[in-house]
Formats: structure tokens, sequence, C-alpha cells
């Protein structure tokens, strides 16, 4: 566990956390995401918080996170969440503002309220001395195991490279298609692929064949 006296390094050596598995299936260029979409909401609003919490922090005593909540590719500026409805929303969260109050989609005001919460409820001793610390462990120690249905194995994720885009669509069936895009960097293990939530690059879909 943290202490004052720690150096950056010593986070390597602290205990990691299992956050649960996702699972993920590819179709040809594509790896859908079947299972876990709500821990990458939930991941993505931490990570927005912890941004707003270093906006006024010196370099040194920071860490970079804004790069997995929303990034340009291609061209293309884009969130993490990239659901259209809900751009104004993260993008007020992102830019340290009240979300807009108009929008009567009860999916949206869950967001913006979830949100609420995790900022009154985040631990006070971590946002000081200890903050950069925090997001070192939960960046590189934070486990998140995939399984791949369509190839058979288990890859294991910290959770910075598990972080990319989701993209919001809608297939025949009027269900929504999600997309997580981002540059993939996986050493492989064995069987076993690892890597820390900044690398990994997937597509979220709901748990139903998309034809």
């Amino acid at each position: 566990s943290w202490a004052p006296e720690h150096g950056r390094q010593m986070v390597a050596n602290y205990r990691p956390y299992f956050l649960g598995p996702i699972v993920t299936d590819r179709r040809d260029a594509t790896l859908f995401l079947v299972d876990g979409q709500q821990r990458l909401t939930t991941l993505t609003l931490l990570l927005i918080h912890l941004h707003q919490l270093q906006v006024d922090r010196p370099e040194a005593d920071s860490v970079e996170v804004k790069g997995l909540i929303a990034s340009t590719s291609f061209g293309s500026y884009s969130f993490v969440i990239n659901v259209e409805e809900r751009l104004s929303t993260m993008q007020a969260l992102l830019d340290g503002k009240d979300p807009p109050t108009d929008i009567s989609d009860d999916s949206i005001q869950n967001l913006a309220a979830r949100y609420a919460d995790l900022a009154r409820l985040f631990p006070d001793e971590l946002a000081g001395k200890a903050l950069p610390y925090f997001v070192d462990w939960l960046l590189e120690r934070v486990v998140v195991v995939e399984i791949a249905t369509s190839a058979g194995r288990f890859m294991t994720h910290s959770a910075s490279r598990c972080h990319c885009a989701i993209e919001c669509s809608a297939d025949r069936r009027g269900m929504p298609n999600r997309s997580i895009r981002g540059p993939s960097s996986i050493s492989r293990a064995g069987t076993t692929v690892r890597a820390t939530v900044a690398e990994t690059s997937a597509t979220v879909a709901p748990p139903i064949p998309i034809e």
C-alpha cells in the first residue's frame, strides 16, 4: 500500500487488482466486445474525474489520462464512449463544466448522475499527494482478463491498455453496436497476451449475432 516516503517506482510492487473479465469475439478484422461495456463506461468516468483532479497540478506530479478518454484518429476526434446522444454531456464533463440539463434521455441523465456520485465519493486522501501513485496503480496494476471466444484464449490487460474509443450505431434490429478503437500493442506470452488499457482496440456489440 502507498506510503508518503515511497517513490513512484514502488507502484510496480503494489498489489494488483482484478477488475473482472470482458468477453470479446473477433470477426474478420473487427474485435467485438460482448460483455464488459458497463465496466469500461465506469472506467471512463473515473478517468475523467482523475483528469479534472490533475488539471492544475505540475506536470511532474501528474499522469496524463486525457488520451484514454478522447483522442484523434485519422483526423477524427472521438470519445472512448462515442455515442452521438451523449457527446455534449461527455464533453461538458471532460471540460469540467456542468452537463446539459435539457436532456430527456434517462441513460444520459444517469451517466451524469453517476459521474457526480463518483466525484463526491472519491476519497480525499487519494486526491492529494497520493494521486499520481493511484493513477499509476490504476493504469498499470488494475487487471482485466479478456476472454476471446473466437480465438479460444485468454488475454490479460492492465487498465491503461484496455481503454479505447466506443462508437455507437444501429444494426438491422435497431440494437446498438459499439466499437472500441485504438492502437493495439499486445505482446504474446504463450497463449496469454499481456498488456496494460491504452493499447487495446476492440468493437463493442450486444451479445447477439451481427449479420
